[in-house]
């Protein structure tokens, strides 16, 4: 199975500027390429970048997107939905939590352009199922893909923690990636 997975680097919340993101390809549980891009914290075009960056670092859509969040570099929404259409392949939001959009608004309130262009993303949070694995509970927000093809395909990627490794190592390179071009310089 090839897929991608994509994760901010550090973000102050709500603290303007910019920071790194990943987005990794992997087929089954082997990395194949990785592409590093600047995303606007609290911005609003982080569904197509990322888009941009799956088909990059896959060089044709994958059978599967995984997200860690339905936002990316503090408020910008990555909408599992318009990631779907635009790289045409099955998109799973997977938490280690129970998300909740009552959480999530009076902080996305605060951020340019406040909640409005952001609620409805934002709303699918409280769509995530709590699910099973192999490797203990996740909450998942499936589209494209039944929530039992969700599961299976996360359990395949499971390695080291119930976070999927192409997850994993998302966030991995792109919270190095954000410490080392974000540092203040000397």
């Amino acid at each position: 199975m090839l897929s991608a997975a994509c994760d901010d680097g550090r973000v102050r919340k709500l603290g303007g500027g910019f920071t790194v993101y990943s987005c990794v390809c992997y087929r089954d549980a082997t990395p194949l390429d990785a592409h590093l891009g600047i995303v606007r914290i609290d911005g609003l075009e982080a569904s197509g970048l990322l888009a941009y960056s799956v088909l990059r670092a896959c060089r044709r859509p994958p059978d599967l997107v995984l997200l860690d969040s339905v936002t990316i570099a503090g408020f910008n929404v990555a909408s599992p939905y318009a990631l779907h259409r635009l790289v045409g392949a099955p998109v799973v939001v997977v938490y280690t939590y129970r998300p909740s959009y009552e959480r999530l608004a009076p902080a996305a309130m605060r951020a340019p352009g406040g909640l409005g262009p952001r609620r409805p993303v934002l709303r699918l949070v409280d769509e995530a199922v709590e699910v099973e694995t192999r490797r203990g509970p996740l909450h998942i927000l499936a589209v494209g893909t039944s929530l039992a093809e969700a599961v299976e395909a996360i359990e395949s990627l499971q390695v080291h923690s119930r976070v999927p490794e192409p997850l994993r190592m998302a966030h991995a390179l792109a919270s190095e990636a954000s410490r080392l071009l974000m540092a203040p310089s000397v």
